[in-house]
């Protein structure tokens, strides 16, 4: 299994999801390529596989590729079998924005950094090339795949898992979904999904359009939605990318 989506939008916890739900179903990261770039799993294994393996976080791997217990023959025949599953995680782009910013800030340990227009241009684009890459790019090679609706599985996990299991036909591992309120640590290869699991909880309710609407002013999402306009969307990303015109009104 492979888990794709733009920074902060789920992807430790759709891991940590899948990997407590179902049976024999282990989310690949490394040697299927970046979970935030484009896909290109067959050329990321051949680089694995000559003890390459991916870039971290723009610098070198913080461990040897072969620290990682992967049969990568098989994960190839996988893919050429076409068995391998990926699942897409999407945050709708107004409640995404305000998360990559508060996370950007965190990062740049700048509390007063704005979320000016230009900075809404630029993460605008971003959470477009790399959703398209994504939805454009996952079914060549992946067959069995699934777009996760981040905001669909907190409002009815149940339903969402379900629909999962279905869709890519995975085994239940018990009698009920397991999810959890806590958020999550940065995920990897050598981080067990038993581990991802911090101290601090998730807080559902940063997730929401409300919530961005605090940061994302009416000047600053007309901004996105021009951005949007102007752009090729893929029609399965269109939902995902709308803007309540109320927003625009400040209302």
């Amino acid at each position: 299994m492979k888990v794709y989506g733009v920074q902060r939008s789920g992807t430790n916890w759709m891991r940590f999801v899948i990997e407590q739900n179902f049976v024999s179903t282990h989310v690949v990261d490394l040697p299927l390529g970046s979970k935030h770039a484009a896909p290109d799993p067959v050329t990321a294994i051949e680089a694995f596989r000559d003890g390459g393996g991916e870039r971290y976080e723009g610098g070198p791997l913080p461990f040897q590729p072969s620290e990682l217990d992967y049969d990568v023959d098989e994960l190839e025949a996988s893919l050429r079998r076409g068995d391998a599953r990926a699942v897409v995680v999407i945050k709708s782009l107004v409640p995404w924005l305000a998360s990559y910013h508060r996370y950007r800030r965190l990062k740049a340990k700048n509390q007063q950094m704005e979320l000016t227009p230009k900075v809404v241009e630029i993460y605008t684009n971003l959470w477009i090339e790399r959703n398209s890459a994504f939805v454009l790019g996952v079914p060549e090679h992946f067959p069995r795949w699934l777009l996760a609706d981040h905001a669909a599985f907190l409002s009815d996990f149940d339903a969402q898992m379900e629909h999962m299991a279905s869709t890519l036909e995975l085994v239940g591992a018990h009698p009920t979904w397991v999810n959890t309120d806590k958020a999550m640590k940065r995920g990897g290869d050598l981080v067990s999904s038993d581990d991802l699991e911090t101290t601090r909880p998730f807080r559902p309710e940063t997730q929401t359009v409300e919530s961005a609407s605090e940061l994302l002013t009416p000047e600053t999402l007309q901004t996105v939605t021009d951005l949007v306009e102007a752009t090729d969307l893929p029609p399965i990303l269109a939902p995902f990318a709308a803007i309540d015109p109320t927003l625009l009104d400040g209302e």
